[in-house]
């Protein structure tokens, strides 16, 4: 399956002001793109005392960790008993480029207990020796251009800060457990359940700093960081009326308050979501997001040829720092059943109004900040059965 990812952030400018200035930002529009492979599989179905098992190898991306934005800043500042006309105003551009996703190996294995019911597990290797050293690398850059003026005369300088992260050899196992039940013909039951997870990630951190295009500091060091994964569950129906058509209905919760990291040296730990220190005996205070889909698929058989037709609609909140920031949508999916080849195409349409833009350092730090969000994701996938 590979996969076309589109984000546009649309950002309200924002301003505050305090004792000795002002500080606005213009982040306007943002625009990020991705084009990857999501998922690749191959799966062999045997029989073992008259039991039907199944038996797959697979890779998938997880987390997807591209992002990318650019915004102008003006700030303007009266330094504490400074001479009266005294200011320094500066000009900030700040861009920031993050490429990467997370991707595991994952071996899974199926088993029919009796002609109804059905037990699945996946144990999944993130970060395998196959690609240990892919997982993500972010970029960030300052630029400010101060000038300082006391009203008859004033000078200006130029600071550029660049700022280089390299997170690698991202380690970490869990498993994932799964059932399915035919109630009744008609009727099919699912269940599913992520374990949480502990991860090692080694960082390497640049910092460069110039002004007037002399160089003032090279720093870099490393550090050792330790990150929890937390616990989701979901639960499923599907409803089969009559045999073209099938209506599914499904819930899924991920506990994102126990997503944290820490330093290994420091202890000091944080939330992943907020960036926000936190108590070591405690969770960040980032709620739980509750998810929920509905999907109708008519499926018209051809003498030659089975073509689907699907369409779905979805709550899909993210999280944020307390509750979550809400998002809805909806996707359209189709496909073509030959022989022994399947095809499937899907589009997905994910939009939120007026959320909190608690990714985006900068924005977050303003607590009347807000965006609209548009996702938009193609997916292209084939079976082939031998």
């Amino acid at each position: 399956m590979g996969s076309v990812f589109v984000r546009r952030d649309d950002f309200q400018d924002l301003a505050q002001s305090f004792a000795t200035g002002s500080l606005s930002l213009y982040p306007g529009a943002q625009t990020t793109e991705s084009l990857n492979v999501n998922f690749l599989s191959v799966a062999y179905p045997f029989e073992i005392l008259r039991r039907n098992l199944i038996l797959s190898l697979n890779y998938q991306k997880q987390f997807d960790l591209n992002r990318n934005f650019e915004f102008q800043g003006t700030r303007i500042s009266v330094p504490p008993h400074s001479p009266e006309g005294f200011y320094v105003r500066s000009d900030l551009n700040f861009s920031v480029v993050q490429e990467g996703s997370l991707y595991s190996l994952s071996p899974a294995l199926a088993v029919q207990i009796t002609p109804v019911f059905s037990l699945g597990a996946t144990l999944n290797v993130w970060g395998s020796p196959f690609f240990r050293n892919t997982a993500w690398d972010s970029e960030q850059t300052l630029v400010t251009t101060s000038q300082r003026s006391d009203g008859d005369s004033s000078m200006s300088s130029t600071t550029v800060t660049h700022v280089r992260s390299d997170f690698q050899d991202f380690m970490g196992v869990n498993a994932t457990f799964g059932l399915l039940w035919n109630i009744t013909g008609q009727l099919s039951f699912g269940a599913v359940v992520e374990l949480p997870f502990r991860a090692n990630v080694d960082v390497d951190i640049e910092v460069e700093v110039f002004e007037d295009e002399t160089q003032l500091s090279n720093q870099s060091y490393s550090r050792k960081v330790k990150m929890e994964f937390p616990i989701s569950y979901g639960l499923g129906l599907a409803w089969q009326p009559r045999d073209p058509l099938t209506l599914s209905l499904d819930y899924m919760r991920v506990e994102w308050g126990n997503f944290i990291y820490w330093d290994a040296e420091t202890g000091d730990k944080y939330s992943v979501v907020t960036g926000e220190k936190i108590d070591n005996d405690g969770d960040a205070d980032v709620d739980a997001t509750d998810a929920v889909r509905f999907g109708v698929e008519y499926v018209v058989d051809f003498p030659a040829i089975i073509w689907p037709l699907r369409v779905g609609v979805f709550y899909e909140p993210e999280p944020a720092k307390g509750a979550p920031n809400t998002f809805i949508g909806f996707s359209l999916g189709t496909g073509i059943v030959f022989k022994r080849i399947t095809i499937d195409l899907a589009y997905v349409c994910k939009f939120g109004r007026g959320v909190y833009p608690y990714t985006t350092v900068g924005p977050r730090s303003f607590k009347e900040a807000s965006e609209d969000v548009q996702q938009h994701t193609a997916l292209f996938s084939s079976v082939i059965h031998f």
